[in-house]
């Protein structure tokens, strides 16, 4: 975060000489080399002004904050505000971390009995590419919460399907000994053997990472 006395695209400027804008600039170049995203800000557009008035005023951003994928998985709920020019030709940059969250997010995890779900990869994939002409960050935002709603949809079909195994289990195990039904109490309990396991595993680390991720076209980092 900070001046770098650059613009990254013409809309970035207003006033001033017309020139022909260099789509290599070097802060470009640097943003693209580095697989840095432009924070989304909120405040005035241009960062900073040349003071004057009328048709010799000038206005541009050249105040940015950059992050990598990793900056932006950790601090997902990040806002970058620009405030207003008080005693400076610049806006002042606030860089909110957790902007009105009273309590600490945990920090976002595929856990591995996902993936022992039908549907589990192709929902990944649909999640990505439907916003794929969208900036990076809201793009793993979206897909974050989109598989926490979807998990938790999935985690109390679990809990269903436990207890109604476990239900099971004990109406069989209260039946006699010798009755024919008891033969079929390893059924339900091989189910909720199966149920608890998937309920427990997290997500390994590791090659499977990786594969996942190109297998799914979802950024490493976010597994």
């Amino acid at each position: 975060m900070r001046d770098f006395n650059c613009i990254m695209n013409p809309k970035e400027k207003i006033g001033g000489l017309s020139r022909i804008f260099n789509s290599k600039s070097p802060l470009r170049k640097f943003q693209q080399d580095g697989g840095f995203v432009d924070i989304h800000c909120n405040g005035p557009g241009y960062t900073w002004t040349n003071n004057r008035q009328g048709n010799s005023m000038m206005l541009q951003r050249l105040d940015r904050a950059l992050a990598n994928s990793q900056w932006i998985l950790r601090f997902p709920f990040s806002r970058l505000v620009h405030l207003p020019r008080i005693a400076s030709d610049h806006c002042p940059l606030l860089l909110n971390l957790t902007p009105n969250l009273h309590r600490r997010r945990k920090l976002f995890r595929i856990e591995s009995w996902w993936l022992t779900l039908e549907g589990f990869k192709e929902k990944v994939k649909e999640i990505w590419l439907t916003s794929i002409n969208t900036p990076l960050q809201r793009r793993l935002r979206n897909l974050v919460f989109s598989l926490q709603k979807w998990a938790s949809s999935h985690r109390l079909n679990i809990r269903a399907r436990a207890a109604e195994s476990i239900n099971t289990i004990s109406k069989l195990q209260e039946l006699p000994i010798n009755h024919p039904n008891r033969a079929g109490e390893a059924t339900p309990i091989a189910q909720l053997e199966d149920l608890m396991f998937k309920q427990e595993l997290y997500w390994p680390r590791g090659r499977k990472i990786i594969g996942f991720a190109k297998e799914t076209g979802t950024p490493a980092i976010f597994i």
